[in-house]
């Protein structure tokens, strides 16, 4: 048996001023920074294509459809134009809808077309900064009708794409900074 004797030394730690802030600058700053790319490279994939109201821009065309005439919409949504005669407006999927009332719908020549990508065109991702010992990123996507797309009404759909890519990229972080 060992009978030297034995010396228990303590060490302690003491944090030197501000190194909360220093391990989120370090540590912190660059993880948010892939994370908010890899919210956008999700975004710009789920992000639904746009729709154009487009008219043959001649002196045939009704005033309620030359005020729609360029109109760009996520297409997810119905476009919106004004009520022939009267106040208010009416949605149509596209040019002719049969939901659209009589004065908007007969002898419509116009077309819909779809623009795919553009809306992925918008998204931005902001600086990373930091915040006291937060480190922060902001995604944003800015789009006529954008927030209308994310939570559409009952008669539109395909809503929910900017949620989805939240939790998809959630999903592949397995673990903690």
């Amino acid at each position: 048996m060992d009978t030297r004797p034995t010396v228990v030394g303590v060490t302690r730690f003491r944090p030197g001023p501000a190194l909360d802030a220093r391990v989120a600058e370090h540590y912190g700053m660059p993880k948010v920074r892939e994370l908010a790319d890899a919210l956008a490279n999700r975004v710009r994939a789920n992000a639904p294509d746009a729709g154009v109201w487009m008219t043959w821009q001649d002196e045939r065309v009704r005033p309620t459809h030359r005020e729609a005439d360029g109109q760009t919409i996520p297409d997810n949504l119905r476009y919106e134009l004004n009520k022939p005669h009267e106040e208010g407006t009416e949605l149509a999927r596209a040019p002719r809808d049969p939901d659209l009332s009589i004065g908007n719908r007969i002898n419509c020549r116009c077309l819909a077309a779809k623009v795919a990508g553009i809306i992925a065109e918008h998204v931005a991702t902001s600086d990373t900064m930091l915040v006291g010992t937060t480190a922060r990123a902001t995604v944003s996507v800015e789009f006529h009708r954008i927030v209308e797309s994310e939570h559409p009404g009952p008669e539109d759909g395909g809503g929910g794409w900017l949620a989805r890519s939240v939790a998809e990229v959630a999903a592949g972080q397995t673990r903690s900074v």
